[in-house]
């Protein structure tokens, strides 16, 4: 078995052989008797699921009242002061540039320029071939149709 292929199914299956599949397994114990770094990688998973395993340290007596008690203090209602900078605070907000909207804009000025680019060389394309067919300022539908 590969080193990457081992790393892989401990990764999915854990450091517990027992729990990997049962082809892997025999594979997994082969590689396992032939390569030294690998045993390390079995046994640095082993310690990291026996740290995981172990129970969270106890919290302090009172700590989820101080972290309320403190909560509470910090949500005070806005003085005049602040309920005066509200309105301005939102208009600011108002003011900040969007970029969807931005993105917007910009690609329906595209479109427009597109379309106003493509109507002048629709233009200039006719008056080419009239000047190629009559030499001359006069329309080429004449030329082609002489009942113009």
């Amino acid at each position: 078995m590969k080193p990457k292929v081992f790393q892989e199914c401990l990764d999915l299956y854990g450091a517990d052989l027992e729990r990997w599949p049962a082809d892997r397994r025999s594979e997994a114990q082969a590689a396992l008797h032939e390569s030294e770094d690998l045993r390390r990688l079995l046994e640095q998973e082993r310690r990291f699921e026996a740290q995981l395993a172990q129970d969270l340290p106890a919290t302090p007596p009172g700590l989820a009242q101080r972290i309320l008690a403190a909560a509470a203090v910090t949500r005070q209602e806005p003085g005049p002061r602040e309920a005066q900078a509200a309105p301005l605070a939102r208009f600011r907000e108002f003011l900040r540039p969007k970029p969807a909207l931005i993105l917007a804009g910009l690609l329906a000025l595209g479109f427009l320029l597109g379309a106003f680019e493509a109507e002048r060389g629709r233009t200039a394309a006719a008056t080419d071939l009239a000047s190629l067919y009559n030499h001359g300022e006069a329309s080429w539908t004449s030329d082609l149709n002489p009942s113009y």
